[in-house]
């Protein structure tokens, strides 16, 4: 037995704009999101970082691109995409020195700009953009975030499309079986205070219950039985902050503060976010979430064996399904690592 603090962590640092009361809310705002986002390979040579001039304090800075289809553009940076630009540019100083320091504005521009087009191995650099409301001489809207910097190679896994997953198979995440966790077993009505829906445009993170449909677990506690529920998490950054991840587990309850209290056989898997990442599949058969509205995840999601004494994975994981989601892992075979053994390997083996 174990306690999971994932989600009180995301709850307790989330600020009220980074948290949703439904899967539907997300899914709007990421949809909306993601149509104003342009991703694109740009050289090194097209990439200027000028001084906000605008700027009375010269702290500000902008991404410019010289061509291709955010050609024009003059992108702010967000604290994320400052930190991949001086990591990209191989920098002396880390994006810390910069925010933290006095240097003026153009200072920083020159010396990131010196790093980007003399001291980088790799020319090409993947750039993502969340355009604004106005418009340019190239039909492009100007006022622009740079969201993310990225190296060439960058598999992106959009957070709509997870989310669109989730809601073809739970619904809303409030009213059906997989819904936000209650508190201490009981059902609540979901609001921002006690949500466990939380996006921003760094990362997202859900974390989804059934606390109705319980299993009987055998020599639970003292060598009596008991009743378990079950919950997943699923985290994801498109801008390279993190992996995308699950994690399943069974458990007593969630306290008010979103601590899971009584975890068992907690899995964990994390995609790495290569060339080779795919979503497709997910969209079509999301990994387990199908039969897991069963209540049965597939056996192919994961093959790391139960202890002996806990409920059989089995049990957990029969299902008619898990041909449909264990082709998906078998053809993209992505790296992941296991929590229980450490060790990282091609999923399905």
């Amino acid at each position: 037995m174990t306690t999971l603090m994932q989600a009180s962590q995301q709850w307790a640092s989330r600020p009220a704009d980074e948290r949703y009361t439904s899967l539907h809310a997300m899914r709007e705002y990421m949809t909306r999101r993601r149509e104003r986002s342009r991703a694109t390979v740009e050289s090194t040579r097209a990439l200027t970082v000028l001084p906000d001039e605008s700027d009375p304090k010269h702290r500000g800075l902008f991404l410019g691109v010289e061509r291709g289809p955010l050609a024009g553009q003059q992108l702010a940076p967000t604290h994320q995409a400052f930190g991949q630009i001086c990591s990209l540019a191989a920098t002396p100083s880390p994006a810390s020195y910069f925010r933290e320091s006095r240097l003026p504005a153009p200072i920083i521009a020159d010396a990131l700009n010196y790093n980007l087009r003399f001291t980088r191995d790799v020319e090409d650099v993947g750039v993502l953009a969340t355009l604004g409301g106005g418009d340019n001489d190239y039909g492009v809207p100007a006022g622009s975030e740079l969201r993310a910097a990225t190296g060439p190679a960058y598999g992106r896994i959009w957070d709509a499309d997870i989310v669109d997953a989730l809601v073809e198979r739970f619904g809303d995440g409030v009213s059906g079986h997989w819904r936000v966790p209650g508190e201490f077993g009981e059902r609540v009505t979901v609001t921002k205070e006690n949500t466990t829906l939380f996006a921003s445009d760094r990362d997202m993170f859900v974390f989804l219950a059934d606390e109705d449909r319980r299993i009987e677990v055998p020599d639970r506690r003292n060598g009596s039985g008991g009743s378990m529920a079950r919950g997943f998490f699923v985290w994801n950054s498109e801008v390279g902050d993190k992996t995308l991840g699950l994690g399943f587990f069974l458990f007593d309850y969630v306290c008010q503060n979103r601590i899971v209290w009584g975890a068992d056989q907690y899995t964990e898997v994390r995609i790495r976010h290569t060339k080779g990442a795919q979503i497709a599949g997910w969209k079509r058969s999301p990994p387990c979430s199908r039969s897991t509205t069963r209540g049965r995840p597939s056996r192919s999601c994961w093959r790391s064996r139960p202890p002996a004494r806990s409920v059989s994975r089995t049990t957990w994981m029969r299902s008619s399904h898990s041909g449909s989601a264990g082709a998906w892992w078998s053809r993209s075979r992505p790296s992941i690592r296991s929590k229980r053994s450490g060790r990282s390997r091609p999923c399905g083996t």
